[in-house]
């Protein structure tokens, strides 16, 4: 087992002066509003070909929004591997999950609500999600573990609710990381919910540590939301 490394979220108006990693082991985040201006010198790699023909994948967002996050992510990928943005190529995997073809060991992820986007790369297998706290989020039972439903039944509504996007937002960054995404039952994983760090997730009965992992809250575009990044061991 490695030993774990902080993630390095970065700011949107620091974005554009990023310099190459520096170690063989890092992750680095983004969370941002596309129409940010700060964005602006991410923003600008051409789509390539393969790009325009994600616009036919089933529930495709906003194509501005798209395009915007797509060019984005490129250009993280490029000013932390010392590439060029044009010759980074990302495409979508038989799962639906977005691949770096242009570089080997180089991973990233995305999530997104409208304009809000979050962006990962990283030196190792990654996943991001993001959530608005909302005061009328439902708490789904179904997609939660005995241990995280007993945890959750002996807090107040406000604060199981908050509990409950801290563990949504940290499952599907760490199915995202494994590339299972949605196809594993989320009720096998058993997450944490308070503190700083998902260090660790029992997964089908197994503890399982995370190389890196973290959350953050930011007030964006008027509401708050919570956003989990996890670097898994290769």
């Amino acid at each position: 087992m490695q030993n774990a490394h902080p993630i390095e979220w970065i700011a949107a108006a620091s974005a554009a002066t990023l310099q190459p990693a520096a170690s063989s082991a890092w992750t680095r985040a983004l969370v941002c509003s596309l129409r940010d201006g700060a964005l602006a010198p991410l923003l600008k790699p051409e789509p390539l070909a393969g790009d325009l023909a994600d616009k036919d994948r089933p529930g495709a967002s906003e194509r501005s929004f798209f395009l915007a996050r797509r060019a984005a992510l490129r250009s993280l990928v490029a000013r932390s591997t010392g590439v060029d943005a044009g010759d980074v190529a990302i495409r979508y995997d038989a799962p639906g999950a977005p691949r770096v073809l242009s570089a080997s060991r180089v991973y990233v992820s995305v999530s997104s609500r409208g304009e809000i986007a979050a962006l990962a790369v990283s030196s190792h297998p990654v996943g991001i999600d993001i959530e608005p706290l909302m005061r009328d989020v439902e708490v789904i039972a179904d997609v939660l573990h005995a241990n995280e439903r007993a945890a959750l039944g002996a807090m107040t509504p406000g604060e199981a609710r908050n509990a409950f996007l801290r563990i949504w937002t940290a499952k599907e960054a760490w199915l995202k990381a494994k590339g299972e995404g949605l196809l594993q039952d989320p009720a096998t994983l058993c997450a944490p919910w308070s503190g700083a760090g998902i260090s660790q997730m029992l997964d089908n009965g197994s503890p399982n540590k995370s190389l890196a992992g973290e959350w953050r809250e930011a007030r964006m575009c008027g509401q708050d939301i919570v956003a989990a990044c996890v670097a898994l061991p290769i």
